[in-house]
């Protein structure tokens, strides 16, 4: 009886193996959290077993990579629901060491207050007919990026500009050259009027009757009194035109 009881291998995992009561449902929980994060698993899905078995998959693999130093690794599943990953068919949820402990990692339940039936677990037990179903843990590869940050705002369109406000500049800088056109004229103008002034009274001081008046040309007076009120006239123009 006595030697029945200790040849049993389970009972003695039961009694000798420290790593068989220890609880990875942290672990468990902050790779669901992270995979959900991520968006590689919805926070809450119904019927998970048979509409996502390779979704619950991605927490049973990293949860085994997690735990390969103390022996942790897949259930080989062949038949039944399961997840065909890298060509191999393994249990969707069972993380599984090769003395055939058995930990069941995803139940029907809640999970951060969202019913799913994903909820993380750590259901360890001893299953005989795992025993020889073991196989290694498959590195799940990077770590799980952080979800991307949303896309951010377009900027605002730029207002249309008006074509009013466009126009009044451009005839502001356009009464602005002409005003210095205009300036240099008037300049011009007064100028040549003083000469013509000069040049009229030096030719009436040299002729005193009316044949030297009479070879004057015709024009004469009249360019002069043109040049003399061309300043006024052109300012009176400029102020017209500035609204003055």
């Amino acid at each position: 009886m006595t030697t029945h009881l200790l040849a049993s291998p389970f009972l003695v995992l039961a009694l000798a193996a420290p790593a068989f009561a220890q609880d990875h449902l942290a672990l468990v929980q902050q790779i669901r959290r992270d995979l959900t994060a991520a968006g590689t698993l919805p926070v809450g899905i119904v019927n998970l077993d048979n509409q996502h078995p390779c979704g619950v998959f991605e927490i049973t693999r990293r949860v085994a990579w997690a735990l390969r130093a103390e022996g942790a690794g897949l259930l080989h599943k062949p038949t039944g629901n399961r997840c065909e990953y890298q060509g191999t068919p393994y249990s969707m949820d069972f993380v599984v060491y090769s003395d055939g402990r058995s930990a069941d990692i995803a139940i029907g339940g809640i999970f951060d207050g969202v019913l799913t039936d994903a909820a993380p677990a750590w259901n360890l037990e001893a299953i005989p007919a795992h025993v020889g179903r073991w196989r290694p843990p498959v590195d799940p590869g990077p770590a799980i990026p952080p979800a991307p940050d949303p896309d951010p705002l377009p900027p605002p369109p730029t207002p249309p500009s008006d074509p009013s406000a466009s126009d009044h500049d451009a005839l502001l800088a356009l009464l602005a050259d002409l005003e210095r056109q205009v300036a240099d004229l008037r300049a011009f103008l007064q100028q040549t009027a003083v000469t013509l002034q000069q040049e009229h009274d030096a030719a009436s001081a040299h002729h005193h009757d009316e044949d030297d008046e009479a070879d004057k040309p015709w024009w004469a007076d009249l360019l002069l009194d043109a040049a003399k009120a061309a300043p006024a006239v052109l300012t009176v123009i400029i102020g017209l035109l500035k609204g003055e």
